[in-house]
């Protein structure tokens, strides 16, 4: 969270250095990035930057949690406007993410920026932020659809199980992203869909047949 100086700035101010920051971490990335190009590009000076920001980091990490707030805001939808199964729903908000990465590219390359070097430190805490978001999501998404489990199983575990599997989703998202060559969002998670899809069906119907002797 900035200072409390940033927001007596004005919005349209806010917004240009925010672009400022953003446009320089895209171009040189996380460590190459220099506070000096970005207080010229925003045309204000380092030491009020640093009034605001108390370090290159924290600027960094206020970017993404922005971002991440921006995919939060783009994801939230009326549940009645959701297809009753779980993993439908979930293409419906990866559909979403799509379509808020299409419009809006610099986010867009940032996240990939920061998936190409997983194991940075700060891309990490970076990372952390953006599975919040996107933790907070599903869960939202499974509580909703809980009333079409079946009625003997525990809608907590069950709700529990599901924000497991989209941990392993979005570990499976951040390895895949590491070695595909990806311009367009939508090649990665469909290729990401693709490698989960027998994992979705299992938990769907389960493993053992319907007349296991335990049941």
């Amino acid at each position: 969270m900035p200072g409390k100086a940033f927001f007596k700035l004005s919005k349209e101010k806010q917004r240009e250095i925010y672009e400022a920051c953003l446009d320089e971490f895209i171009e040189y990335g996380y460590d190459s990035a220099s506070t000096n190009r970005i207080v010229k590009r925003a045309g204000t000076s380092k030491g009020v930057l640093f009034k605001y920001f108390t370090s290159k980091e924290k600027l960094f990490l206020e970017l993404c949690e922005r971002t991440a707030e921006q995919v939060w805001r783009e994801l939230k939808i009326d549940s009645e406007k959701l297809p009753d199964d779980f993993f439908e729903a979930l293409g419906v908000l990866v559909a979403r993410e799509i379509r808020f990465s299409r419009e809006n590219p610099k986010s867009f390359s940032l996240f990939r920026m920061i998936l190409k070097q997983p194991e940075h430190p700060v891309h990490q805490k970076a990372i952390y932020l953006f599975k919040t978001a996107s933790n907070l999501s599903l869960e939202l998404l499974a509580t909703r659809l809980a009333c079409h489990f079946r009625p003997e199983i525990s809608t907590d575990h069950a709700i529990q199980l599901l924000i497991m599997i989209s941990n392993k989703i979005t570990e499976q998202f951040i390895e895949t992203a590491r070695h595909v060559d990806w311009d367009d969002p939508e090649v990665l998670y469909e290729q990401v869909f693709k490698e989960m899809e027998p994992y979705f069906t299992i938990i769907k119907y389960g493993i053992y047949p319907r007349e296991h002797p335990d049941e």
